[in-house]
This record gives structure tokens, sequence and C-alpha cells, in this order.
């Protein structure tokens, strides 16, 4: 038996991506919403100093780099991690492969006490 006969018997064949089913569960408005909702708050954090930093009352007399300086750089940042996740998710959920939620753990039982 050669060892080409072995590898493709042994092995199953790949699936191609047009024939691999489709997850209703990952494409649901639902799954994207809550994929989301970190991006959505982080935004709207950066968006909160954004609007904090210009309205800020800067004297004259202040040198670079001043108080806006490092609110600047925070708000920056968070933008462009926003801007490559909400690309990720979509990327994700496009190709049907965005994880589904996970299932809530369940209530501890009541015969168990907390110390405290």
């Amino acid at each position: 038996m050669s060892h080409a006969s072995v590898s493709e018997s042994s092995a199953p064949a790949p699936r191609a991506d047009s024939e691999r089913p489709a997850d209703r569960s990952s494409r649901s408005a639902g799954s994207l919403l809550q994929a989301l909702t970190m991006p959505l708050v982080l935004a709207a954090f950066a968006t909160y100093l954004l609007l904090g930093m210009l309205m800020m009352e800067v004297p004259d007399s202040v040198d670079f780099p001043g108080p806006r300086f490092f609110p600047a750089i925070i708000t920056g940042v968070i933008y462009v991690l926003v801007v490559v996740e909400v690309i990720n998710i979509f990327r994700h959920w496009s190709s049907g492969s965005l994880v589904p939620p996970t299932t809530p753990l369940p209530p501890p039982s009541r015969g168990v006490r907390s110390s405290g």
C-alpha cells in the first residue's frame, strides 16, 4: 500500500465554502447587534472624551503637550480599535462564521451558602 493511498483514504475531503450549510443563528440580526454592542459602547465613550476635550477651556499660556494631548491620544486609539472591530464583526457576519452567543450559566444551587 503506498503512502498516497493511505493519506487519501484516512482523511475526509475538505468541503468547499459553497458546500457549507448555512447557519441561520450566526447570520441573524440579533447576533450582529449583540456583537456590535461593545464597539457601540466604546464609540460612545470616545465621543464623550472628544466632546469633553473640545469643550475644555485651555489658557493660551499652556505649552505643548497641554491638557488636551492625553485625551486626544486615548480618543484616537479607541476610534481606531472600534473601526477595526466593526470591520472584523461584519467580515465574520457576512461569511456566516460569527460566533453565536454563549449560553448563560445556570443559577447556583440553593443548598450552597456563601461564606460572609
